[in-house]
């Protein structure tokens, strides 16, 4: 793949999804190349049909498969120059006192050890690079979990929220900036049958110029938290 004559490579975890999806047609637009990584080897497929898109597939929990879509990535590019871990699952509502062990694990395995395991890699290739910049999709919930039943999902983005700026202390030396973005809810799949009002929500665009606007920051400019809220429509 030659991307010298694009933005860069953008490397999507999570990126069949609504939200994966928004932001690879806006950086595809704004002239970037781009990676599509996600489990699902069918949807994967699919969702760079008709388009110039890298396919890759790989579960991000998994560490062996994170080193292999990696490489290939880096086989057919030769360098990352963003990554953002979208990845995402359905989350199960449950008072802590009733959250089992097993619903725990499942949203740390994706949001802390899914975004650890992805960030290792690409900070390997954007070291060498001496450049590159990672968009963890985190919560609003991260530090402001105001409504019971998410503990367990609060925590897990609230320990992407801490990878984050731990990459920033590690690794911006290195010309590597890291963003956890932190929206509230938004419209997608996920929130099917939860009864939030439509106008309580965030369209998946936001979250996609919200990562454009991060890539088009100046080098050496950080945001390091950026949350992202609806606009109140009070009188």
């Amino acid at each position: 793949m030659d991307i010298s004559n694009t933005k860069g490579f953008a490397l999507l975890t999570g990126g069949t999804g609504a939200i994966g999806q928004a932001i690879a047609r806006r950086l595809d637009a704004e002239g970037w190349n781009i990676g599509i990584a996600a489990r699902d080897a069918s949807k994967v497929a699919q969702s760079v049909e008709g388009t110039s898109w890298l396919p890759i597939v790989m579960d991000v929990t998994k560490e062996d498969e994170v080193v292999a879509g990696f490489e290939k990535a880096s086989e057919a590019v030769g360098r990352i120059d963003l990554l953002v871990n979208a990845a995402g699952i359905r989350t199960r509502l449950s008072p802590l006192l009733r959250l089992s062990a097993g619903a725990w694990d499942e949203q740390h395995q994706l949001h802390s050890r899914g975004a650890f395991l992805t960030s290792r890699q690409a900070m390997a290739l954007m070291r060498r690079q001496q450049s590159g910049m990672i968009v963890n999709i985190a919560s609003i919930a991260a530090h402001r979990p105001v409504v019971p039943g998410y503990g367990g999902y609060a925590a897990a983005k609230a320990s992407m929220v801490s990878l984050t700026k731990s990459i920033n202390v590690e690794a911006g030396r290195y010309g590597i900036r890291a963003t956890a973005l932190c929206p509230t809810y938004v419209d997608t799949p996920l929130w099917e049958g939860a009864n939030m009002p439509p106008d309580s929500m965030l369209h998946v665009d936001a979250i996609a110029r919200s990562v454009l606007f991060l890539c088009q920051l100046p080098p050496g400019t950080l945001v390091e938290v950026l949350d992202l809220t609806v606009a109140s429509r009070a009188p």
